[in-house]
């Protein structure tokens, strides 16, 4: 008898697709910002659009509702790219997510765009 496993992704039927904007001002003693707390459907990458901003890239990372990373590295978006984060909050067992966006540079500035928790398109992960 042949017995065979394998890990398959689990989607939602109802994945939490959503776009919600994000924004924050950067300057001294403001590098990052984290969104708040969106329920997370199923197992899909978190989708990320980083629309208008001064800065040319932003950190990506994804975290848990206390805070703890979800990710195995942090990604990297540019601006006006819609890329994807591979994260790991739906197998560890959470129901919510936090997207974290940072710079090194904290020259005055500003960056906006929008995210879901789960995605259904096919944009570049941005963590790999």
């Amino acid at each position: 008898m042949l017995v065979s496993s394998m890990s398959v992704p689990v989607f939602a039927d109802n994945p939490n697709i959503t776009d919600t904007k994000w924004g924050f001002t950067i300057g001294p003693g403001s590098v990052y910002h984290i969104t708040g707390a969106r329920e997370k459907r199923d197992a899909s990458s978190t989708y990320v659009h980083y629309e208008t901003g001064t800065k040319p890239s932003l950190g990506v990372d994804v975290l848990n509702k206390a805070g703890k990373s979800q990710c195995k590295k942090t990604g990297t978006i540019k601006l006006g790219q819609k890329g994807l984060m591979y994260q790991f909050v739906y197998e560890n067992g959470e129901k919510y997510c936090r997207l974290k966006l940072f710079t090194n540079n904290n020259a005055d500035g500003g960056a906006n765009g929008k995210w879901s928790p789960d995605s259904i398109g096919t944009y570049t992960v941005i963590n790999k």
